[in-house]
This record gives C-alpha cells, sequence and structure tokens, in this order.
C-alpha cells in the first residue's frame, strides 16, 4: 500500500517519496498523514490523495519543511557511513582494514594511561603542569568518542545531551 503513496506523492514531493521507500518510512507516514488531517495509515493517506487534490500542495510543502530535508539528510549520512565501513571491511589490504582500529586502540590505551598518571601526580601531592592536564582531557574526550563509535550511540542520548 505505501509503495502506491510513493509513487503517488513521488513527482510532486520526492523528498516524501524517497523517505516513504527507505527505514524511515512509518516517519514520513505519520508526517504526511498529519499534513493531511487524516488517520495514519495508507488506505487513508491515499484516499485523501485521490478525492482532494490541493493534498498534494500540501505534500509539496511538506517535502520542502526543514524537518523533512534534516531526516533525509540524516539517513543519506547514515548510509553514506555504512557503505564505507563494508567497503573498508571487504578491502584485501591489511592497512586499510585495520587502521581505524590501530588508531582507535591507540587513543583509548594513550587516555587511560593519561587519566592514570594524572591520578598519580593528585595521589602523590606533585605539581601537575596544565598543559598535561589539558592534553589528557582532549585525548580523554576523543577516547570517549570512539568508543562511542565502536560501541554505538543511540539518537536520543545524542538528542537529549544536546538539549533538544
Amino acid at each position: 500500500m505505501w509503495k502506491t503513496i510513493k509513487e503517488l506523492i513521488g513527482t510532486v514531493a520526492p523528498t516524501l517519496g524517497t523517505l516513504l521507500g527507505g527505514p524511515v518510512g512509518a516517519v514520513a507516514g505519520s508526517l504526511i498523514a498529519t499534513a493531511l488531517g487524516v488517520e495514519d495509515n495508507p488506505q487513508a493517506i491515499e484516499k485523501e490523495l485521490r478525492s482532494n487534490p490541493e493534498a498534494f500542495l500540501k505534500l509539496k510543502k511538506l517535502d520542502s519543511d526543514e524537518r523533512i530535508v534534516n531526516l533525509n539528510a540524516y539517513y543519506a549520512d547514515k548510509e553514506s557511513a555504512r557503505n564505507m565501513s563494508v567497503k573498508i571491511q571487504v578491502s584485501t589490504d591489511w592497512l586499510v582494514r585495520n587502521t581505524g582500529s590501530i588508531i582507535a586502540l591507540f587513543t583509548v590505551i594513550s587516555a587511560f594511561f593519561m587519566d592514570g598518571y594524572l591520578l598519580y601526580l593528585v595521589q602523590a601531592d606533585e605539581p601537575i603542569n596544565s598543559m598535561f592536564t589539558l592534553i589528557a582531557g582532549a585525548v580523554s574526550t576523543r577516547a570517549v568518542q570512539v568508543l562511542s563509535f565502536y560501541f554505538g550511540e543511540s539518537k536520543s542520548n545524542t538528542d537529549a545531551q544536546r538539549g533538544k
């Protein structure tokens, strides 16, 4: 059913049409239903599209809405990153396959030892160089980013941290 709706709106609202066929089809469908003022199901949307010519104008406006453009860009970026990751993983060159992991491992280990050294200096009541603490903080921040990359971070957690 969504395929029919995708075909109906694809020429008028291409971004919405693309989103309907992608991983966020349900979200796009809900946005379309809300914009048209109908129930959130394919039958209601199709009925409105076939009976009300002004529905296409509403969809055209929704297609250019910043939320839709951002949603499309977000998932295009995810897809691009996924494709790049697959290309790296299937590479026959050992260095290409492992460079990212080596850098990540070095970053995490460096952060661990720098933080450990800072704790030692504090416990030993030694003077601490402010430049060292600055570098250790930067490396620790990068280590958190590396861990988030490899082990994932939920979008809702990211949005919460940004105050959305």
